[in-house]
């Protein structure tokens, strides 16, 4: 099952797509403003973005700047609802990485026919860079915390690499950090990898592990028992304000 985000004021084009992907299993979110489109990209990765680049308030080139400008988003296809009448813009937004452009006012079955093509491109566009790409695992520390992204699939790509990076010395390093783990850049979780989330929780030093689960919220609270364990959270912002209350000191101490 895909997910796709449209990011499309106009309301009446929104449902033409829904409706063209309706019967299918594929899950679709509908943002009509750009803020919400983003923070909807940044938590869920969908599979495929489609964008209205004339968005009131933020345009098309300004919604794939800032989504590019982002590690979790900045790899997510991109395909346009509709061409901007400007050549410009349109050279500007495939600079950025704009997958294709879908038109609207096609059919319910040729829309239906398009988006899918599209999203088999670009399924096939990640794994080239998921097999491409040198690091399954990133890692950033600062002050107190260490953040650790998984950036492709368990089974196949990051486990492996996390028995090599997760080693005692690393460890040992980050043994009083409160340890942020990032899921949100894993395309699909099967069930049969959800031991494997749990593994890598136990090593990073389990309840002092704070969880991002992302797009992947909905299994790990239905299939695990990880939410009694540690605080668990579906997107960056909640988290984020989650840390900061715990560390702000309380009024009167």
């Amino acid at each position: 099952m895909a997910l796709l985000v449209v990011i499309d004021a106009d309301p009446n084009q929104s449902r033409a797509l829904e409706a063209a992907l309706s019967g299918l299993r594929h899950r679709i979110l509908i943002a009509q403003s750009a803020a919400r489109g983003i923070e909807m990209a940044q938590s869920g990765n969908p599979d495929l973005i489609l964008l209205n680049p004339d968005n009131p308030g933020m345009d098309g080139i300004q919604i794939l700047a800032t989504l590019r400008k982002d590690p979790i988003t900045k790899e997510i296809a991109v395909a346009l609802i509709q061409k901007h009448t400007d050549p410009k813009v349109m050279q500007r937004l495939h600079q950025l990485g704009v997958l294709d452009s879908i038109s609207p006012a096609l059919s319910q079955e040729e829309l239906r026919k398009r988006i899918l093509t599209t999203l088999t491109n670009a399924e096939k566009q990640k794994l080239q860079r998921t097999l491409k790409r040198a690091n399954h695992i990133s890692i950033k520390r600062r002050t107190g915390r260490t953040d650790i992204a998984i950036l492709s699939g368990l089974k196949d790509f990051a486990f492996a690499e996390a028995r090599t990076v997760f080693n005692s010395f690393f460890l040992k390093v980050i043994k009083d950090d409160l340890v942020v783990l990032d899921l949100r850049a894993i395309p699909n979780i099967a069930e049969t990898e959800i031991k494997l989330v749990e593994q890598m929780i136990t090593v990073l030093g389990g309840s002092r592990v704070h969880l991002l689960a992302g797009r992947h919220f909905g299994l790990i609270i239905s299939e695990t028992d990880l939410a009694t364990q540690m605080p668990v959270f579906f997107t960056l912002e909640e988290m984020e304000q989650a840390i900061a209350q715990k560390s702000s000191p309380r009024k009167g101490a």
